[in-house]
């Protein structure tokens, strides 16, 4: 399986890799696959969008979704933002994730190789959502320090 491209968690200056593709239930849900959007198609990003999240007051936000383009990331055209935003029931970006009910777990630290399509991280940040609403936040080891000594030998 080929590594995927990741969707991006913004807090304050700093971006981090988001493991879990918190937009693909709304897309699934309506039949809508997003590569029927972009001009081009990359093995490294199957789902054909690279989404942009925040948490704002509790709210997981939908910030921005970017398509492939060439060999570059363009912002997603009108008529995918308009499908997202229609079927969400928002009329702006940032849109209000109330269709997400999971964990929302983003990577800290290091991508390490492994069979997982959005990698493997030393730690998981992860936000128990539910219809949008964070309801909790945890820390996890992912992996054993042993493990990640071995792997940069």
């Amino acid at each position: 399986m080929t590594i995927q491209a990741n969707d991006r968690f913004n807090e304050g200056q700093k971006v981090y890799p988001v493991i879990t593709p918190a937009l693909d239930p709304l897309l699934d849900a309506h039949l809508i696959d997003a590569r029927d959007f972009c001009d081009t198609w990359m093995t490294s990003c199957w789902r054909g969008y690279i989404a942009s999240w925040r948490i704002v007051d509790g709210e997981l936000l939908l910030w921005k979704l970017r398509v492939p383009s060439g060999l570059q990331w363009i912002d997603a055209p009108k008529e995918l933002k308009a499908e997202v935003l229609a079927l969400s029931g928002s009329s702006k970006f940032p849109v209000f994730a109330n269709w997400f009910t999971g964990d929302f777990i983003i990577g800290l630290g290091e991508r390490y190789p492994s069979g997982f399509a959005f990698g493997l991280y030393e730690i998981e940040r992860i936000f128990t959502i539910k219809n949008g609403l964070v309801h909790r936040e945890r820390r996890k080891r992912r992996i054993a320090r042993s493990w990640i000594d071995m792997a940069r030998r």
